[in-house]
């Protein structure tokens, strides 16, 4: 989904977790999203809250054209080579929401609340 020698955005790592966030805003299951920065493929890693998330994510984003120029693949690793990899998103149990306008992205978002927040929300 991105490309390391055509990224010149400092903020190009939040575009990247609000293309994913915003194009799966209803399936409110994603709780973690890391960018492999190490990769030349592009690749990002999400944690979703269970089985059928998974399956729901794939759907929406497994073929979709991210900013016209990158078809995106999805492929499933299990649960605990997630936690391998990223072992701080073990006790991750909150949905991310995107930010928009400039905001930051960190480590511990805004988690989404569909009873009480809006859909989008930038940081004070």
């Amino acid at each position: 989904m991105f490309d390391l020698d055509s990224e010149t955005d400092p903020d190009w790592q939040t575009a990247v977790r609000d293309a994913i966030l915003g194009k799966c805003i209803d399936i409110v299951a994603i709780l973690d999203i890391q960018l492999d920065s190490s990769s030349r493929d592009g690749v990002v890693y999400l944690k979703c809250s269970d089985k059928h998330a998974a399956h729901q994510t794939y759907k929406r984003l497994h073929g979709w054209w991210y900013l016209t120029k990158d078809i995106v693949s999805v492929r499933f690793i299990t649960e605990e080579r997630y936690h391998q990899r990223f072992p701080l998103a073990v006790h991750v149990k909150t949905p991310l929401k995107p930010f928009h306008n400039g905001a930051s992205y960190t480590t511990n978002p805004v988690p989404f609340d569909p009873s009480t927040d809006s859909i989008y929300t930038q940081r004070p």
